[in-house]
């Protein structure tokens, strides 16, 4: 087997992984940005005022639970900052990677596309996708196999493609 073959059986195996922490990292940047520094700010205030003994006046905020809540905002801010940042380089190799391999599937003819979604992006086992299909599983792991060889031949094609100087694409 082919370096390349290797490496998009591996792409498929950790796709269904891939798609989950896609999602993760997509509800983790929501997550980071769902809070504002006026509900952090106001949050840190009113423990402060329960936390200074109870006996605070409604609506009194001390200075040292503003100072507080001020620096907490200054370091939340780079936090963010960083995390966010991060959070976006994830996504966009996850996208890539799944963008890439979800498209070159849908290159192959229909009957092979269905095999390499049912069994790698479903994890369908052999067993359900012949009984769904009608078709026996040796054909069905055969046409798999097919279809792996396209598939590392279009990620071959591109790996060949990166590494031809600029300007001098040849068929």
């Amino acid at each position: 087997m082919s370096e390349t073959r290797r490496m998009v059986v591996a792409l498929l195996n950790s796709y269904p992984e891939k798609k989950t922490r896609l999602e993760q990292l997509r509800f983790e940047l929501h997550q980071v940005n769902s809070r504002s520094e006026v509900d952090i700010i106001e949050e840190l205030a009113i423990r402060g005022a329960s936390l200074s003994g109870g006996g605070a006046r409604r609506g009194y905020i001390s200075n040292k639970t503003m100072e507080l809540a001020f620096e907490y905002r200054d370091i939340s801010r780079r936090m963010s900052s960083d995390a966010v940042s991060e959070i976006i380089r994830e996504i966009g190799t996850a996208e890539a990677e799944v963008e890439r391999i979800e498209k070159y599937v849908s290159f192959l003819d229909e009957a092979k596309s269905s095999i390499i979604s049912e069994y790698y992006f479903k994890n369908n086992s052999w067993d359900k996708i012949a009984a769904q299909s009608g078709i026996n599983k040796r054909t069905l792991q055969r046409q798999r196999d097919f279809a792996l060889d396209e598939l590392a031949s279009m990620y071959s094609y591109m790996e060949g493609l990166d590494r031809k100087p600029v300007g001098r694409l040849e068929n």
